[in-house]
């Protein structure tokens, strides 16, 4: 008998100021192509790449390069990637300390906005997407907690975020890049996040597109800050370091499977984005993953 879709968006956190939490919604299942109205204000980090489209701007993708800001009450779209549904981890913080974080980050950012984040998505660095998840796995754990250093987390995470958004944005408002040209890089991450150990050519991708070369290089780098090439290695380390903490793979496995030529060069540039090696994470990792919470209480619609 074929399982039947799951869902599941659980708290693993929670105090007066903050939450953290975990959505897991399979793509078969009813609640994946329509969210429910969001009940936080908070900054959501994919473990698999979706689609999403928001009520009042283009849609994009939202994958591990990517933190996706929801206001209360917003409410989106969801499009399938890959074979997998939405696995993602949220981090709330109440609304006056959303808006003193936005004002801190961006004055005036959040004016004629519903609430208090005034931006979508942002491409995230890898010291974010690192200090998110190691914050998620210290949250979760069945150890005792220490609420002061997990809100402190919390808000340290979420200000990253926007600062990268408040960057961002200020650094692309420029006449080059047009909703033609951020509809083509869209086209391009969903084929570099469907296809992440796939050899892919400048030829291959700017035909699948439909694209000169160039024009691919010169339009992917204006929209996104980033080469294809960049892009996609940190979409490879990132799906890495989930195989590294969380799966039973060597890591030898784990660097072929992700498209990497050799051990040794995925480990080198595993340690150079995320400053460990993979071995110590994964053994650090180990060392903890038996001290896990009893399932957390769950929340609908983060």
């Amino acid at each position: 008998m074929v399982p039947a879709p799951q869902f599941h968006d659980e708290v693993v956190f929670e105090s007066a100021l903050v939450r953290i939490g975990a959505f897991r919604c399979d793509a078969d299942h009813a609640a994946f192509r329509l969210s429910a109205p969001i009940v936080n204000h908070c900054v959501w980090f994919s473990r698999t790449p979706v689609v999403i489209q928001p009520q009042h701007e283009q849609s994009f993708v939202a994958n591990a390069n990517t933190a996706t800001f929801y206001n209360r009450g917003e409410a989106f779209g969801r499009r399938r990637v890959a074979a997998q549904g939405d696995e993602s981890d949220w981090f709330a913080v109440e609304e006056s300390l959303a808006c003193r974080i936005v004002d801190a980050c961006s004055p005036s950012g959040s004016a004629g906005h519903t609430g208090p984040f005034p931006w979508s998505h942002v491409s995230i660095d890898s010291a974010t997407y690192f200090r998110q998840r190691a914050l998620f796995e210290a949250a979760s754990s069945a150890s005792l907690v220490d609420a002061l250093s997990i809100e402190e987390g919390v808000i340290d995470v979420v200000e990253r975020a926007m600062r990268q958004a408040s960057w961002g944005n200020r650094g692309r408002q420029v006449p080059q890049v047009s909703s033609r040209h951020r509809a083509l890089a869209r086209d391009v991450e969903l084929v570099l996040s469907g296809e992440l150990a796939r050899p892919l050519s400048l030829t291959d991708l700017a035909g699948r597109v439909g694209a000169s070369v160039y024009h691919l290089c010169r339009v992917f780098r204006a929209v996104t800050g980033s080469t294809m090439h960049e892009y996609r290695r940190r979409l490879r380390l990132r799906a890495a370091l989930e195989a590294v903490t969380g799966g039973n793979a060597t890591l030898t496995q784990i660097a072929i499977g992700l498209g990497f030529p050799s051990h040794s060069h995925f480990t080198n540039a595993f340690r150079v984005e995320f400053g460990v090696l993979p071995s110590i994470l994964r053994h650090a990792s180990r060392s903890s993953r038996g001290r896990r919470d009893a399932p957390a209480r769950s929340l609908s619609a983060s």
